[in-house]
């Protein structure tokens, strides 16, 4: 495996290209921040590929590009046995390709469609997403626990 300070050089470099704290890229791992400063600074001896997974997924990109087995950062989306792309997956990969003043204005279209109210009885959304949208966002509560 590559020098583990380079594969926390991309881990910190991609956290913040997605606009996560620590703490929240932490929470959605399932893994402390301090786990999280860990990994970045090049700190953990063992690094554990079930982590390295869950970090990529988090992030959006292949976790061989993480550990530096792969030059392609961003994975494809999955295509169905029915022959159609994941939507969800689809959407991901084409919000990556957006740069940063049109991933913003996404954001706050998604924020604008969250007052809607279909979601006002959903479960309250994590204070840190709140707090990066700015208002208290509702979401349904099967999506809260991931959060």
């Amino acid at each position: 495996m590559c020098d583990r300070v380079k594969i926390g050089q991309r881990i910190k470099e991609t956290r913040i290209e997605n606009g996560f704290t620590q703490d929240a890229l932490g929470k959605l791992v399932g893994v402390n921040k301090s786990t999280i400063q860990r990994y970045e600074n090049g700190k953990i001896d063992k690094i554990k590929l079930p982590v390295i997974q869950s970090i990529a997924t988090a992030l959006c990109v292949n976790p061989a590009w993480i550990t530096f087995h792969s030059d392609e950062k961003y994975l494809t989306p999955v295509v169905q046995p029915s022959n159609e792309v994941d939507p969800d997956l689809f959407i991901l990969y084409m919000y990556k390709k957006l740069d940063t003043e049109d991933k913003a204005e996404i954001r706050g279209e998604m924020k604008h469609m969250l007052k809607a109210d279909k979601y006002k009885n959903t479960g309250k959304i994590s204070d840190d997403i709140s707090k990066e949208l700015g208002q208290d966002v509702l979401i349904p509560t099967n999506i809260k626990s991931v959060l």
